[in-house]
């Protein structure tokens, strides 16, 4: 919390974040401007005003040891709006590293950070390890696993050595069927695993179409030594995890002779050293979230060339001759595009003129197509790669077996 003691307002103001050895962020709000989230926009701070910025995230170390977090707050100078060109406010904050009484670590699919973004219909392997940190016997060991979200299956949910109580929606390990956690030992330390999926979402599943999320609270609670098992148990250790549910952002890719917005011409079925014209279109879709940035791909084969014509003239398509690529820049894309939402759709026309090499073959119109953008909420890279799109255009309203096959 920075709060302004001046008589007038101050401007331009930046906050610089040192962080200590093995922190690693996890969020903030707001978020930082800079690449390696390091500087914060305080903008104008009138008199007498507060500003927040709150920072999240996890720090590695040995037990005992200190970390240190140095803040400073400034102007930001003109030739740089990161960089601090008069300091006003320098505050440290000193944390001592500190082991839990019980270590657990909890990975999905080998995966144990905070936050993990996975698509629908996932199927994920959970895998526990844990340990006594402590010089003293636990008792009546228990390990809790409460599932929060509607984006979890439960049906889907298997764990040999736990109870899950659905009703409730959480995994219980104790004594009952991990018969070592009747008493654990200093040092002690063990494994075990469970799996569940996320929902295959769709608009008819009740689940959220778009910020899906599960978070898993984890606590392990236990006896001490020196107090009888019957005794109230304590908190030995607590956490969370949160699987967030990304986009299913997907392409179709065709190719036509006889439908879309151009008029083809030459051969058909396509001859050897003749031209023939083709339309692909291509079609983007997207599900749950919303995605920024979002782009098509693909390469022209060596004997296929660009002929300009694209519709509609609202999308933004190019074609690089230098190295042969097609680019559709879409852009930001909103969730439910291509169900509760028109599909965005572009078309272009190419051309190819087979070589005597390629007769009896159905040959490439393009290459591989590459769809990608980014998750707005999950953060996450989301997409996919279609095949080549080749002269057997099944999707053409007058394809016959054959007609794609270069012919004398």
């Amino acid at each position: 919390m920075q709060t302004s003691n001046s008589l007038s307002t101050v401007k331009g103001l930046i906050m610089k974040v040192e962080y200590p050895f093995g922190f690693s962020l996890a969020s903030s709000n707001p978020k930082s401007f800079s690449t390696d989230n390091s500087v914060f926009d305080l903008g104008d701070l009138a008199p007498g005003t507060q500003r927040a910025i709150r920072i999240s995230g996890t720090i590695q170390g040995q037990d005992g040891e200190q970390r240190t977090f140095k803040f400073t707050v400034g102007t930001a100078s003109s030739d740089n709006q990161k960089v601090i060109s008069v300091p006003l406010a320098l505050y440290t904050s000193d944390i001592l590293v500190k082991k839990p009484f019980i270590g657990l670590t909890l990975s999905l699919n080998q995966d144990s950070g905070k936050i993990i973004s996975v698509s629908a219909g996932s199927k994920l392997k959970a895998n526990v390890v844990w340990q006594n940190n402590m010089t003293d016997r636990v008792y009546d060991m228990g390990i809790k696993i409460q599932f929060k979200g509607l984006a979890l299956d439960k049906k889907s949910v298997v764990a040999e050595k736990g109870f899950y109580n659905s009703s409730e929606n959480y995994i219980l390990f104790d004594k009952n069927k991990v018969s070592e956690f009747s008493t654990v030992n200093p040092g002690d330390e063990g494994e075990f695993s469970f799996d569940f999926n996320t929902l295959a979402q769709s608009l008819s599943s009740g689940v959220p179409l778009n910020n899906s999320e599960i978070t898993m609270d984890i606590s392990v609670f236990g006896s001490k030594a020196g107090n009888t098992p019957s005794n109230s148990q304590e908190l030995l250790y607590s956490d969370t995890k949160t699987i967030k549910i990304a986009s299913d952002f997907r392409l179709l890719a065709r190719g036509y002779r006889t439908f879309g917005p151009f008029e083809n011409s030459g051969p058909f079925p396509p001859k050897a050293e003749n031209e023939t014209t083709y339309t692909i279109i291509w079609t983007a879709t997207n599900s749950f979230n919303k995605v920024t940035n979002a782009q098509v791909t693909a390469m022209l084969p060596p004997n296929v060339k660009w002929t300009g014509f694209t519709s509609p003239d609202s999308e933004k398509i190019s074609y690089d001759q230098s190295r042969g690529e097609i680019l559709w820049n879409i852009g930001e894309i909103k969730s439910g595009v291509g169900t509760t939402l028109p599909s965005r759709e572009v078309s272009f026309q190419v051309s190819v003129i087979p070589s005597v090499s390629q007769i009896g073959s159905n040959i490439n119109l393009i290459n591989e197509s590459t769809i990608s953008g980014m998750d707005a909420f999950t953060g996450s890279r989301v997409g996919e790669t279609k095949s080549s799109v080749t002269t057997n255009i099944t999707s053409d309203p007058e394809y016959v077996e054959n007609v794609g096959k270069v012919v004398q």
